[in-house]
């Protein structure tokens, strides 16, 4: 949540932090290494700093007040001055000062919109982006004379020169229809139009008056080195260059100090189309946030034709440490069923409905930055109270008369599970920065640990008090978890190995209904979830990821296509009752099950803010699984080899 200073060594390929919560950005270093210079954020009011090259000695030589914003600084290529943008009001302008915090002075400040400043290498001029004929383009200011030269003519937009040391290229950012991309200006090009200071500061693109009065009225900031405020000749209006210059003139607009209040935003609203066990439904999930992010409020669900919905209340105090948080869903599904009791003489059909929701309440312990993309470090302490249950409507016709008109019989239903559970998770993540660190890690690794207590009771006896409250049988046990993941970086073109290890142990005898079950989409894939289970359970996985098309850059509608990843992948679990391995339980069918597969994964953004992600998975279970249902007293199901399909969108891989 706060921005630092680091230094990486791009030969041992180490990182190095000088600063801590200082809320700096933009450093740059000094010619001569010895020195950084950074921008620090207070209260939304920028300061420039400087420091030593190890961090220590930091002092701030320029600030300001009234929401000053600095930009970009640089030093000089001589190291005796600092270029930096600055804005106060209106438009951003161009402003340097001595390396010791003396002689703060504009070199550019007109109605137009001067930004990203550099040196030339010789430090006798600047280029920069100017929106002066109504669109960015690159320009060059000579600081002994004043003249400025219009370097590009661009129709969307260049922005962030820079020039190189050797042969006064410049290199910059260009915007075109297709997105930004890097362009070359070559030095000995012809510039496309060449004035003095007094006709660049007319602009080409007609008056911008509101820019033009709100800057007449404000100056920058103060200097702690206590020099004057100097204004470059060329840079200013006569009118504002003579009041700035006046004895006793504000350097800057003061405001008056006060608490600040909770604020929050407006309720965000996003409409809900899902395909639910292939039924349409619709909904709506609901957003509101403290504006500093102190509280958030999210809630939500979908309703379907057929009486299914699901709904979900998530709400976080984030004010204290650690986060308090309390969520809350609620599914309703239904299904149907037929057979025959050829005892009575009737074919049934049954609907059941099963209604369930879930509740927590806890505290989150945040030390690395929660929306960290490569780095979380948390800890979860909460108590979860669920329950579970089922309603049935019967009707049946004459075993021999499946055509006859069916004779309903009373509803039914009852709870049939009641959860408490204390549970506390370690969350620990760590893996290397790069722009496609969350589609293709590249090294370090990520792994979570949780321990369960749990005083359940569940509905086994098949007995009712009164025939209408049913005998529940507690159980109480404990169940830990680790799920290990592994990145290790291969050599060639962003290649990756991920190895995953992952076990879980219940400690008690107890009825299948708790056991751990190891198919399904987040362990084995090319089983359904039921069909590998048992008290203990335990997966090895081997993906090898590799690049199939990276830097996409292209635009469809509202979304970005950024990187697409393909993988293959060999997993093998196993789960079982006795004994500490599977070999030790002689009720297991196979010591391991395995499947094999591929996946594709596409990075994409949407509406330019939210990450957004598509995983696609095949994978086909190799070796025969038998499914038990845990809950309906049924036939086992043999699971012949077969393949599995899963597509998940989301924010994150």
């Amino acid at each position: 949540r706060l921005s630092d200073v680091f230094v990486y060594d791009l030969e041992t390929k180490k990182e190095t932090r000088l600063t801590h919560k200082a809320r700096a950005a933009e450093p740059q270093w000094s010619p001569d290494g010895k020195s950084i210079v950074c921008v620090l954020n207070a209260d939304g009011t920028h300061r420039l700093a400087v420091m030593s090259a190890d961090g220590s000695g930091s002092r701030v030589i320029y600030g300001g007040e009234g929401g000053l914003q600095l930009y970009a600084p640089q030093y000089s290529p001589d190291g005796s001055r600092i270029l930096f943008g600055t804005f106060t009001a209106g438009t951003r302008d161009i402003a340097s000062i001595a390396a010791d915090g003396g002689d703060f002075r504009y070199e550019l400040r007109t109605i137009n919109d001067e930004r990203d400043a550099r040196w030339t290498a010789d430090g006798a001029g600047i280029v920069f982006a100017s929106d002066r004929s109504g669109i960015f383009n690159i320009h060059r200011l000579d600081l002994a004379t004043g003249a400025v030269a219009q370097l590009t003519n661009v129709t969307g937009g260049a922005f962030t020169p820079d020039a190189a040391a050797t042969d006064g290229a410049i290199a910059y950012s260009e915007y075109t229809g297709e997105g930004y991309h890097l362009a070359l200006l070559d030095a000995s090009g012809t510039p496309v139009a060449e004035m003095d200071g007094t006709t660049y500061a007319d602009r080409a693109a007609g008056e911008f008056e509101e820019c033009r009065d709100l800057k007449g009225t404000l100056s920058g900031g103060y200097s702690p080195g206590g020099a004057g405020v100097e204004v470059a000749a060329a840079a200013m209006s006569p009118e504002v260059a003579a009041a700035a210059m006046q004895p006793g003139a504000p350097s800057q607009q003061t405001y008056d100090t006060k608490p600040y209040k909770w604020d929050y935003t407006g309720f965000q609203f996003y409409p809900r189309f899902v395909l639910w066990n292939n039924k349409p439904r619709a909904g709506l999930f609901v957003a509101n946030n403290e504006i500093l992010e102190r509280q958030s409020l999210f809630f939500g669900g979908s309703y379907g034709a057929d009486g299914e919905f699901d709904a979900v209340i998530d709400f976080e105090l984030r004010q204290l440490f650690p986060v308090i948080y309390m969520s809350y869903f609620r599914v309703r599904q239904k299904y149907d069923d037929e057979f025959a009791i050829e005892e009575l003489d009737r074919y049934y059909a049954i609907d059941y409905r099963y209604d369930v929701w879930s509740g927590d309440l806890g505290l989150r312990f945040e030390f690395e930055d929660p929306y960290s993309r490569t780095r979380r470090n948390d800890v979860k302490v909460w108590w979860n109270h669920s329950e579970y249950n089922v309603h049935l409507s019967p009707e049946y016709v004459p075993l021999n008369d499946r055509d006859a008109v069916p004779t309903p019989e009373q509803p039914v239903g009852w709870k049939y599970f009641i959860g408490n559970e204390a549970r506390v998770n370690w969350y620990y993540k760590s893996i290397t920065r790069a722009m496609d660190s969350d589609v293709n890690p590249r090294g370090g690794r990520e792994f979570t640990v949780e321990a369960m207590f749990a005083n359940d009771d569940l509905f086994v006896s098949g007995e009712f008090d009164y025939g209408v409250n049913p005998q529940f049988t507690r159980f109480r046990f404990g169940q830990y978890t680790v799920d290990w993941k592994e990145y290790l970086a291969l050599p060639g073109w962003r290649h990756t190995l991920q190895v995953r290890l992952m076990a879980s142990i219940i400690d008690k005898p107890l009825d299948d209904f708790f056991w751990v079950y190891m198919g399904g989409m987040d362990r084995l894939r090319g089983y359904t979830y039921y069909a590998i289970g048992g008290r203990k359970g335990a997966l090895a996985s081997v993906t090898y990821r590799f690049p199939i098309w990276r830097r996409i850059n292209r635009q469809a509608s509202w979304l970005t296509f950024k990187d697409i990843y393909g993988g293959v992948f060999y997993e093998a679990a196993s789960a079982w009752n006795n004994g500490n391995l599977p070999t030790d339980d002689p009720d297991v069918n196979r010591d391991y099950y395995s499947s094999v597969g591929g996946e594709l994964r596409l990075n994409m953004g949407s509406f330019y803010s939210y990450p957004t992600t598509v995983n696609f998975t095949a994978a086909y279970a190799v070796d025969e699984a038998v499914y038990v249902n845990p809950i309906a007293s049924v036939a086992p199901i043999l699971y012949d080899p077969q393949w599995r399909y899963y597509v998940v969108v989301g924010f994150s891989f």
